[in-house]
């Protein structure tokens, strides 16, 4: 499994945390197997202000002149 190798930590550690998370619909098994993060999931993380949104993360909108505003007013939490 790719995650085991990117947190650096056997599969019986990841076990119960990626079965919770399925079960809360917080995350989802994609059909090529991969797990993806679900809207729920970015919801709660929001609700814990555990997901903050950079500026250098996100794809700005370039239809307009005024297109740069958000990114000096926005905040994202």
């Amino acid at each position: 499994m790719q995650l085991e190798r990117l947190l650096a930590c056997p599969a019986e550690h990841l076990e119960f945390h990626i079965w919770y998370l399925l079960e809360k619909n917080w995350i989802i098994r994609q059909n090529n197997g991969q797990l993806a993060i679900t809207v729920t999931g970015i919801d709660r993380m929001r609700e814990e202000n555990a997901l903050l949104f950079q500026r250098d993360h996100m794809i700005g909108d370039k239809s307009g002149p005024d297109a740069s505003w958000h990114w000096e007013t926005a905040r994202f939490r």
